[in-house]
């Protein structure tokens, strides 16, 4: 009883003491004169120095009470061994933490006060982290179990993790001695993806493990010990994937996203950010199949099943952006779930919690910093957001397979997956053999049946693409839907310099000939070809590595994500050689022994099926490797996995530190997921993913031949005889028989369809773009995208300013002359239902060709 009342006591002791030092601390800081109140402080300042007083009053009172009172009434040792005593100061503890350690930028209007509150935060950290030291040595002393040496040693665990480093090492001092991968290429080499600060990395393990806590002391695990539960199904995942769906949508959606390159704007009249470049195409290939103009019968398309996706998503809520890009994030939002799973099954619940808070976390940035890091993410209409989606999917469906070989539908589950995702982008193409060899690895030692899992593995991934690739081989008479892509974009563009190589040519110029010497050897040319690929090859891949060991925190400072990037010395810097600073060449280290120690604990508790996203991330660098492209976003459906392995390890080290002070609240166990549970037989597993995957690789062959057509008048006369019907050509200024006359020149164009990304520039105003439409010009204008049985127009409308109304999607027709990059429109008539008709402004004549406006200094045009 003594001893704890003496721990008691001096720890309240310990406390005072510590409040009365920051009441000097904050007396002696510079005093206020302009408000000053009393002594020569200000009314917050005193404030702030009474509460330090009644804090210390506070512990002294805490000192006498532990004295006076026995252990008859007062039980400290139960008080202090409480589940629940530890939560509070954990949470005290790592608040003040990360408040300390934060710029005075990031506390937003609070920014003045930081100083301030620095002997507020260091007492709080202190007490807290006291308590939580008091709270170890009590509950140790009652604990029982396995001793430490024996939970660090489990599974081979120190052996394993000093393989990993060996090989991480290994790596590291290749790419130190070598520079392979830090001398860029001359093609498609981009630049590392956004990082993960380090408050988001404390935030998200104080999170975790107070929530997690929580859970643990309501008894909301416990839930699954009631029979009537059990037998359904894992209730507590359940509930817990739900929650993260539904907080991954809403923190998406909400975060503000500034322009960028993908999705320039917003731009009046609706002040919507639309898709451009790449993003653009797949849109508007999207709208093409909404409108039934088909979805790939009349052009080539490489991704179907992203464009299927996006046409399903404007067949339901229309063409406005922010219902478009908020349902494709609903649909990506899947993927911080995925990533919880897959955590529980190759370490803990825990583990795939953090996982999952860092891919959050991970995205908020990609979505704020589009605009100083050439990527993409969920709210830009790109296809890397759905096929890293459907290949963690495939990768978790594996992972859980490797552990029950017996369960074929997880196996077919996986290379669907894989199959659905090489219809959104073409690099798992060169995952399946990879694939398929690990397949058959794992059940090598019953051959017979190790060759039947990979034949099947095989089967089910051609099953994704059979309907896609009978379409191409029908419509296109292209049996290989990815060839085109293959030979004009892989082949034609990146590995053209390396398989065509010029024969040197002897220097001839001189007249008077030199010397003799040796005869010149011929050149090699296979040889050229094999050493030239092999280099761009070994630069990208060890490139792809490093972009995704360089997205964690490198400074102990909790910069924003704007001062990290914009850093001298950072990895996003245009003058960085690879060089690190010793700061960062510390935390780095610190980062790949935390990765290393999560692949060991993935390896130590489920063997080979924890390797599967080790040697995912790994062969995917390899596959974008050979295309000649990596980092930014080209490695981003991948590198998702050092996040994974980052957060099993910092797991880890909390089970250890766990373990040492006998907090057995936060421990980890062995936990089931969901999708084991329920009573369905294999056989019909087996046929209900078998149908899911082939109608999903037919959804796009489905999308092109059910949809009706939209717009049916393509003829001139026809579209003459709707404006005279709707009484519009006097709007226009126009007789019929001028308007006949007009559209009877070579160059003369009428057309109607679906208008798409309205966007008003000012003079000067546009895209980074030299060749479209929405190019700056010296003269104010509406740009816009039709799409109809025309096939698509773009238009360029001067205007001195921006229509009050047109809805992105609305019915239009436009009328107008033939240009060179894009068609100058005289007149647009929109039906929105009401009709609205615009006419270029400064007018001018109605012939062809047109002549562009004029406008001098002070912005008049004519």
């Amino acid at each position: 009883m003594m001893d704890t009342k003496r721990s008691f006591q001096v720890f309240f002791l310990i406390a005072a003491l510590e409040a009365i030092f920051c009441v000097a601390w904050l007396g002696l800081m510079p005093a206020e004169s302009a408000s000053a109140v009393l002594f020569g402080y200000s009314i917050q300042r005193l404030i702030l120095m009474t509460a330090m007083l009644l804090a210390a009053g506070a512990a002294v009172g805490g000192y006498f009470f532990s004295n006076k009172f026995s252990q008859k009434f007062l039980n400290f040792e139960k008080l202090i061994t409480n589940r629940w005593t530890w939560l509070p100061s954990f949470a005290f503890c790592s608040a003040a933490w990360i408040a300390w350690f934060l710029p005075a930028e990031q506390w937003g209007g609070w920014a003045g006060y930081k100083v301030r509150l620095l002997p507020i935060l260091a007492w709080i950290f202190l007490v807290a982290a006291q308590a939580l030291i008091l709270t170890a040595i009590y509950k140790k002393k009652i604990s029982t179990g396995t001793s430490l040496k024996d939970t660090l040693t489990a599974g081979g665990l120190l052996k394993s993790w000093g393989i990993v480093i060996g090989i991480l090492a290994v790596c590291v001092l290749i790419v130190a001695f070598f520079r392979i991968g830090l001398i860029p290429d001359i093609v498609y080499w981009n630049d590392t993806n956004v990082p993960l600060l380090g408050v988001q990395v404390c935030g998200a393990v104080a999170g975790s493990v107070i929530f997690l806590g929580l859970l643990e002391n309501l008894g909301f695990f416990r839930i699954n010990k009631l029979s009537i539960v059990r037998k359904k199904f894992d209730f507590p995942t359940l509930v817990l994937c739900l929650l993260l769906w539904g907080l991954t949508v809403v923190v998406w959606t909400q975060i503000e996203m500034p322009h960028s390159y993908f999705s320039p704007g917003p731009y009046p009249p609706n002040g919507e950010m639309y898709p451009f470049s790449d993003a653009e195409g797949y849109d508007t290939a999207s709208q093409f199949a909404a409108i039934g103009e088909g979805l790939g019968t009349q052009t080539y398309i490489d991704k179907p099943l992203y464009v299927a996706f996006l046409t399903i998503i404007h067949l339901l809520v229309g063409s406005r952006m922010d219902a478009v890009v908020g349902l494709q994030v609903a649909v990506i939002a899947l993927l911080p779930v995925v990533i919880f799973l897959l955590g529980m099954k190759l370490h803990s619940r825990s583990a795939g919690l953090l996982a999952a808070g860092f891919v959050i976390f991970r995205e908020v940035n990609n979505i704020q910093g589009t605009l100083w890091v050439l990527s993409t993410n969920s709210r830009v209409l790109m296809s890397e957001s759905l096929v890293t989606l459907l290949l963690a999917a495939s990768v978790f469906f594996l992972a859980v397979w490797f552990q029950s070989t017996t369960k074929t539908h997880y196996l077919l589950a996986s290379g669907g997956s894989l199959g659905l995702a090489a219809l959104v982008r073409l690099n798992p193409f060169l995952l399946l053999p990879f694939a398929m060899i690990a397949v058959f690895l794992i059940c090598w030692k019953k051959w017979r049946q190790a060759v039947v899992n990979t034949l099947l593995f095989g089967l089910i991934f051609l099953v994704a693409i059979l309907p896609w690739t009978i379409q191409s081989w029908v419509v296109h008479d292209n049996l290989l839907f990815f060839r085109s892509t293959l030979n004009g974009v892989v082949l034609g563009q990146r590995t053209f310099y390396s398989l065509n190589q010029p024969v040197p040519k002897p220097d001839d110029t001189n007249e008077i000939q030199p010397t003799p010497t040796a005869p010149v050897q011929p050149v090699n040319r296979t040889w050229n070809r094999v050493t030239g690929i092999s280099r761009y090859v070994s630069a990208h891949f060890f490139h792809n590595l490093i972009s995704a060991m360089s997205i964690f925190p490198s400074s102990l400072q909790m910069d924003s994500l704007e001062t990290v990037i914009k850093s001298p010395d950072s990895f996003w810097s245009p003058d960085w050689s690879g060089e690190l600073t010793t700061g960062q060449s510390i935390l780095v280290g610190m980062n790949l022994l935390i990765i290393g120690l999560g692949i060991a604990a993935a390896w130590s508790r489920r063997k080979w099926a924890g390797l599967i996203p080790a040697g995912f991330l790994v062969v995917y660098s390899l596959a974008t490797s050979i295309a000649r492209t990596s980092g930014g976003r080209y490695i981003l459906p991948a590198d998702w996995v050092a996040l994974f392995y980052f957060a099993l390890g910092i797991t880890q080290l909390l089970f250890w530190i766990s373990h040492l002070t006998g907090i057995r609240e936060y421990r980890i166990k062995d936990e089931v997921s969901f999708l084991e549970n329920g009573g369905i037989t294999s056989r019909w597993r087996m046929a209900g993913v078998i149908f899911l995957i082939l109608f999903l690789g037919a959804f796009p062959v489905i999308l092109d031949r059910v949809i009706p057509k939209r717009y049916t008048n393509s003829e001139k006369p026809a579209l003459v005889l709707e404006l005279e019907n709707k009484n519009i050509l006097p709007s226009l200024g126009i007789t019929k028989s001028e308007l006949d006359a007009f559209l009877l020149k070579a160059d003369a164009v009428i057309y109607s369809g679906r208008g798409l990304y309205p966007r008003f520039y000012a003079i000067n105003q546009g895209e980074p773009d030299r060749f479209s439409a929405t190019r700056g010009q010296p003269f104010s204008r509406l740009v816009m995208d039709i799409i109809g049985p025309h096939k698509m127009a773009s238009g360029v409308l001067p205007m001195e300013s921006s229509p009050e109304l047109l809805p992105n999607g609305a019915d239009v027709l436009a009328i107008g002359c033939r240009g060179k990059l894009n068609d100058d429109w005289l007149a647009l008539v929109v039906f929105s239902p009401e009709i609205h008709v615009y006419l270029r402004n400064p007018s001018t004549q109605w012939v062809c060709p047109i002549q562009l406006p004029v406008c001098d200094d002070n912005r008049n045009c004519r």
